[in-house]
């Protein structure tokens, strides 16, 4: 089998993209989501964003996301943060993998990724790509 070419400038853009960020925290929240009363800080969380390559070296790419406790219902939740719903890795990442799924399996998806420098498994291609049927623009 042939081969892919990826044009290095996407790779490096791509790769630059993720790794910047690398720590950043993610700390607004507006109201409580499940009765909107007042919020206070409870901690910080370290949520994996994605897993770049670095030569030869694997790099997980982290970032903070901060926990509030709300007032009236106790109940803890997160700040807004660039996850969707039941996906451990960040929006951009499975926006790639939804996108590039609809020229190729979900393999050549994994493959493809993996020659731009970011490591995700076909089953979790897999599974990105019918959790989140929207369309990207």
């Amino acid at each position: 089998m042939k081969k892919r070419r990826i044009p290095p400038l996407l790779s490096d853009l791509l790769q630059t993209t993720l790794t910047l960020c690398d720590g950043v925290l993610f700390d607004e929240c507006g109201a409580c989501p499940h009765c909107g009363g007042k919020l206070s800080g409870y901690d910080i969380k370290k949520k994996q964003f994605a897993i770049v390559t670095e030569g030869e070296k694997k790099r997980i790419v982290c970032v903070l996301v901060k926990r509030f406790l709300c007032h009236k219902c106790g109940q803890v939740c997160l700040a807004n943060q660039p996850y969707y719903p039941d996906t451990r890795i960040g929006s951009p990442v499975v926006d790639l993998c939804v996108t590039l799924s609809e020229t190729m399996p979900y393999c050549r998806v994994s493959s493809c990724l993996a020659d731009m420098g970011i490591i995700v498994d076909r089953w979790s291609v897999r599974n990105y790509v019918q959790k989140n049927r929207r369309i990207i623009a």
